[in-house]
């Protein structure tokens, strides 16, 4: 254990820099992470450390080291456990990260919901609103690809989108709108064109002016995504291929990077 209070302030600082900094420098993201891990490994492990080895596993995950990243998940939730009166207030980060970065690699999406459901709470109960939108739009996704019954999980979607409309969260409403869409759409609310990410609660073209105005990239790809998905459903494969082809430019010029919604300020 870490006795050492500098030591864990400096794990602590180091947590917050790398959330900030992970839209802006990745190089600094990682310099901060594995000096974190190296104070960790030095001089103890503390509450913060939890958010080190979280982050750590994320990345392995993200180079495909899938059991390396799994393992230092578990060891974040471990420690998440043992310091929890000290780090409670860290919890929907670390959940974030964990099951949305790392267990979703290995576990059955439905047993991810629970501990999202609950850091999503925390997070808002804390006034971490940027983290709770960022939870809660990931969640919504989730929901989309596992949840037993549509009508249900568009009904907690729409909660999510609430709370995001409440603090006025652009961005994450701009990639939860076309989950819901596409919710609403597979029960019914497809209109002439069902191949299309437009009835109840958004329209598709709107929707993309919007993120292209907000220059939000990755919410574009989010709307194609789901357009794609619809076209395939649908039966519309040729239209589905040309639309692959914008697709995959688009993710060229917006690579993805691990997960891009679970910083919080």
């Amino acid at each position: 254990v870490m006795h050492d209070k500098d030591k864990e302030w400096a794990v602590r600082v180091m947590g917050r820099l790398c959330r900030s900094a992970y839209h802006e420098n990745q190089n600094l993201v990682g310099m901060l992470m594995h000096r974190s891990l190296q104070v960790t490994l030095s001089h103890g492990i503390c509450s913060y450390s939890a958010t080190a080895f979280a982050s750590y596993g994320m990345s392995l995950c993200g180079i495909g080291r899938i059991d390396e990243g799994y393992r230092f998940g578990q060891l974040a939730l471990a420690l998440l456990e043992r310091f929890q009166n000290s780090s409670s207030e860290d919890l929907p980060y670390i959940f974030a990260l964990v099951y949305t970065c790392i267990n979703c690699y290995v576990d059955p999406l439905q047993s991810l919901l629970p501990a999202l459901r609950r850091a999503f709470d925390i997070a808002l109960r804390l006034g971490k609103i940027e983290c709770s939108m960022a939870i809660g739009r990931r969640t919504s996704s989730i929901l989309l690809a596992c949840a037993p019954d549509l009508n249900v999980a568009a009904e907690e979607v729409r909660r999510y989108y609430l709370h995001m409309e409440r603090y006025n969260h652009v961005t994450m409403k701009l990639f939860t709108l076309p989950v819901l869409q596409m919710m609403l759409i597979l029960m019914g609310d497809g209109g002439e064109d069902p191949s299309r990410l437009t009835g109840e609660v958004m329209d598709q073209d709107s929707a993309l002016e919007a993120a292209a105005k907000e220059k939000c990239g990755l919410a574009i790809i989010d709307i194609h995504a789901a357009r794609l998905k619809l076209m395939y459903l649908f039966g519309k494969y040729e239209d589905a291929g040309v639309l692959v082809t914008e697709v995959m430019a688009l993710k060229k010029q917006w690579p993805m990077r691990g997960d891009d919604v679970i910083f919080d300020e």
